[in-house]
């Protein structure tokens, strides 16, 4: 696997300001959408965008999580639940998760503006926690009217800058918490020891603040977790595959047509073949409506007039069932009636028992027997069967 060696870092305020670093060092910078080619891309989400909170969210699925989680910080921020993203960042200690805050609307804006321009970020991180810090001290980020106060790895907020005093917000942190000392990252520095003495608590300059050269936790990363992109699938190495895929299954539907039209034509054919056939073998017959059938019953009228007896004739029927019959007790035969598609035949049995004992010797020899109609009597059961040759 090849080894990333510059990335592109985008800073995406109204200039879209962005820096290529190679081997963790800047070597060019800029801003504007003419982007330098780059192996990887990441985005700085600036403080002013973004703020932090934490929640103790239930244990559901990812989806689920980012439905739910603006609304268990609803009454932290100002903004409605609906217009947020609140994007889990980590669990922390106490079972609560760092949630970072951020309108939904501007970071579908971002990710939509990069992909015109062929990027697609792999990592973006808050401004708010890139301030390096060791056990013990906490960064102040002095930018004009704004900046930010960095707390821990996982608490960081923006506050507003008043001149040379210290911000309202730093005040309020050190009434909770105090730390051994404050970094401060500023290009015009105010008065920090007038600060020492009104707080108590050391100042140390840190430089001016730099985003192009702060950095980055690998483990913090806002993209892949933004419900705008998390549950979006990259098609992209799959399109060949899904081409042949689309190819077979078009190919596969074209033979099946080309099989059924071709089955149908040869249908059509044979059956205008058979209705040919047909007249010409019959030509007094004025309608055809079944062929086949009708041949059948012709040639069935053909034998009888030429004296062959057919299966299901009168004579060969009683021939076949004579045997049955007459192992009947005397009287049980109520009726028997012949039609051209069998007999009819009614007779009392003791029971259902000698009725199934009955037919199953009528099919044993070869007849096809279907009982049409069976009536409970006081001493048994009245029965009538239809009865036809095994051919018909």
């Amino acid at each position: 696997m090849a080894q990333i060696m510059n990335r592109l870092r985008i800073y995406p305020v109204s200039a879209m300001e962005w820096a290529l670093i190679e081997n963790d060092q800047v070597i060019e910078s800029g801003s504007g959408h003419s982007f330098p080619n780059a192996d990887e891309c990441e985005v700085v989400v600036p403080f002013s965008l973004i703020s932090l909170a934490t929640a103790k969210l239930p244990k559901v699925n990812s989806k689920r999580l980012l439905e739910i989680a603006p609304y268990a910080i609803e009454d932290a921020v100002i903004s409605e639940p609906e217009k947020n993203l609140a994007l889990p960042l980590k669990k922390l200690q106490d079972d609560t998760t760092l949630l970072a805050v951020i309108d939904r609307g501007w970071m579908d804006g971002l990710l939509a503006e990069l992909g015109k321009s062929g990027l697609e970020p792999k990592r973006a991180v808050p401004e708010l926690l890139l301030p390096s810090l060791k056990a013990g001290e906490w960064a102040l980020v002095l930018l004009g009217p704004e900046g930010f106060l960095k707390t821990s790895e996982e608490a960081a907020f923006s506050l507003d800058c008043h001149g040379q005093e210290p911000p309202v917000g730093l005040k309020l942190a050190l009434e909770r918490e105090r730390p051994e000392k404050i970094l401060v990252y500023s290009k015009d520095y105010p008065d920090l020891e007038q600060w020492e003495k009104m707080l108590g608590i050391p100042f140390r300059q840190a430089g001016a603040w730099d985003w192009k050269k702060a950095e980055f936790r690998r483990e913090i990363n806002l993209i892949g977790r933004s419900a705008s992109r998390s549950f979006e699938i990259d098609w992209r190495p799959f399109k060949p595959a899904l081409f042949i895929l689309f190819m077979m299954i078009a190919l596969q539907f074209s033979g099946t047509v080309y099989e059924w039209i071709h089955l149908s034509r040869e249908k059509k054919a044979i059956f205008t073949e058979m209705d040919r056939l047909f007249r010409q073998s019959f030509p007094e017959a004025r309608v055809v409506v079944d062929a086949p059938l009708q041949m059948k019953r012709k040639l069935e009228e053909l034998r009888r007039s030429g004296g062959n007896r057919q299966p299901g004739d009168f004579i060969p029927l009683m021939a076949s069932l004579s045997g049955e019959i007459a192992s009947l007790p005397s009287g049980s035969l109520s009726s028997i009636d012949y039609s051209a598609e069998g007999l009819d035949l009614s007779a009392g049995f003791p029971g259902k028992d000698a009725l199934d004992m009955f037919r199953k010797k009528l099919e044993s020899g070869g007849l096809k027997v279907e009982l049409k109609k069976v009536e409970e009597k006081d001493n048994g059961v009245l029965a009538t069967l239809h009865v036809g040759s095994g051919g018909s």
